[in-house]
């Protein structure tokens, strides 16, 4: 998790894994991602200050937002 926010945040290139991957056999659901992002936000705002700290909520907004759809069976889909 340093590794993955180190390489988002900071530009450290420090991460190499592939983070969705490492999600899709878990039994995650919309409500799981709504619910990190609240948490996620609340730890920031408890810790840190300045546009560091909002670039990291607005990039878990995106992340998890990008995650919770990809994760989301289409059930238009013909699989």
């Amino acid at each position: 998790m340093y590794d993955f926010w180190s390489s988002v945040l900071l530009g450290t290139s420090r991460y190499k894994g592939r983070p969705m991957a490492k999600h899709f056999p878990l039994p995650i659901r919309a409500e799981h991602f709504r619910q990190w992002l609240a948490l996620f936000c609340a730890s920031v705002d408890e810790l840190f200050i300045g546009p560091k700290a909002e670039d990291a909520k607005a990039r878990a907004h995106s992340i998890g937002t990008m995650f919770e759809h990809r994760m989301t069976p289409n059930p238009l889909s013909l699989q």
